[in-house]
């Protein structure tokens, strides 16, 4: 597991706060600091830190600068990985991409090929694009086009607000990386949505955010604190499920469930996620 910093990590301490007060104005930064809060205080018994996850769970943990320098670069290699998932919005060199033996799998908030960047959230919203989660292969030859292994589309609960949608992205993920995953082994992808244009954005401005609400977007609501709160009082648990005979839980039945490994007793040990069907495309 590599860490790099944030596109926001240039804005510390005083700086960030007001960053997001200038940005976002008063009312939303009080709301996300209120879900902030609340999320440090529903991590209380958790892992709190990158350190302390990667112990946790018997991972190597690397800190680096950014995705592209020659340190990473060295820690990759070594890491002999089949398969790398990346959550950063920053690129990759190409030559750094051939190094998994399988492939790349590259996660964005957005309905690919629109919105890349940061905020695709708060772009999607003020230019009109569809809203959803992708999960993209991509490689040396063109990390901006490679085929599309999973993409669905937000629910409409989900759209009412930026948090809403970054909890339900947020949700959904663990979820469709093991799908996509599986999808790159079986080397089947999905179709790129039709009529959706490919776009890129950075961080956005108090201009930007004024546009943004005028036409019709929102940063954050009461609701979605409400929401917080009351998933906070349930315990998160792992469902355990069998699929159905002769099936696995996965689309593809040529391919074999991932399995976790736990330090579980033997008969609980390399239960398989269990995943919600949904219509073949």
């Amino acid at each position: 597991m590599a860490v790099v910093p944030s596109a926001v990590s240039k804005y510390q301490g005083v700086r960030r706060a007001a960053w997001y007060l200038h940005t976002f104005g008063v009312g939303h930064t009080f709301g996300l600091g209120i879900f902030s809060l609340y999320e440090r205080k529903r991590r209380a018994g958790e892992s709190k830190t990158w350190e302390e996850m990667a112990q946790e769970h018997g991972l190597v943990l690397g800190r680096f600068t950014a995705p592209e320098g020659e340190e990473f670069d060295a820690f990759l290699r070594s890491s002999h990985c089949d398969v790398l998932h990346v959550l950063a919005s920053d690129e990759l060199r190409p030559e750094m991409l051939n190094i998994p033996r399988t492939g790349v799998i590259a996660q964005h908030s957005s309905m690919l090929p629109s919105c890349r960047g940061l905020f695709p959230f708060f772009w999607a919203r003020m230019n009109g694009e569809p809203l959803g989660q992708s999960l993209q292969q991509i490689g040396a030859q063109d990390p901006l086009a490679g085929p599309l292994l999973a993409q669905p589309t937000a629910h409409p609960q989900a759209t009412r607000s930026m948090l809403a949608f970054q909890l339900w992205a947020a949700k959904r993920y663990p979820e469709m990386a093991l799908d996509a995953t599986h999808r790159l082994l079986a080397r089947r992808s999905i179709p790129e949505p039709a009529g959706v244009g490919a776009s890129h954005h950075g961080l956005p401005t108090r201009r930007d955010r004024i546009e943004f609400e005028a036409r019709g977007g929102c940063l954050s609501t009461w609701r979605d604190l409400r929401m917080t709160l009351a998933r906070h009082a349930e315990s998160a648990t792992l469902p355990v499920a069998k699929p159905a005979p002769g099936k696995t839980a996965y689309q593809f039945p040529e391919v074999l469930p991932l399995r976790i490994k736990t330090d579980l007793p033997p008969q609980q040990a390399g239960r398989v996620i269990p995943m919600r069907s949904r219509p073949s495309r």
